[in-house]
């Protein structure tokens, strides 16, 4: 029950595995979305922790976006118009060459348009904190 949880006077909003936002008809969506995003005057910023923020297609990443900042990439009619078709029908097998150049053209700038928004820690980042791999092979009778 989210309502209990509208009152509460929040600083931020931190999502873990934000990319379960990805869908904006699932009650997990609509509820978080339903938390403010100011309390009493002060801005209440909402965050989203995921590994995967695009799993199948851009209609994910622009629920995910529109929960933790809603409108930043419009509302998704245009966004899909602007975006998603162009990419969607430039990655086809039988794209015509005018396709591939608007869809590199179309992913170019929402890239650039999303980028305010993310924080990537990539794998190079990080690679020295990791321990070392080992691989082991084990035989086992049938």
């Amino acid at each position: 029950n989210i309502d209990r949880f509208k009152g509460i006077p929040w600083r931020c909003i931190i999502a873990d595995e934000a990319h379960k936002l990805k869908n904006a008809e699932t009650q997990l969506y609509s509820s978080l979305r339903k938390l403010p995003l100011s309390f009493e005057g002060r801005r209440c910023p909402r965050f989203g922790l995921t590994g995967t923020i695009v799993q199948n297609d851009l209609k994910e990443l622009w629920a995910t976006m529109d929960w933790a900042s809603p409108n930043c990439l419009g509302p998704w009619k245009p966004f899909k118009d602007i975006f998603d078709d162009p990419i969607k029908f430039g990655r086809k097998a039988n794209a015509t060459p005018e396709a591939i150049k608007k869809a590199v053209s179309s992913a170019k700038r929402l890239s650039n348009l999303i980028a305010k928004y993310m924080i990537r820690r990539e794998k190079s980042l990080i690679a020295s904190q990791m321990p070392s791999k080992e691989d082991w092979v084990i035989l086992c009778p049938m």
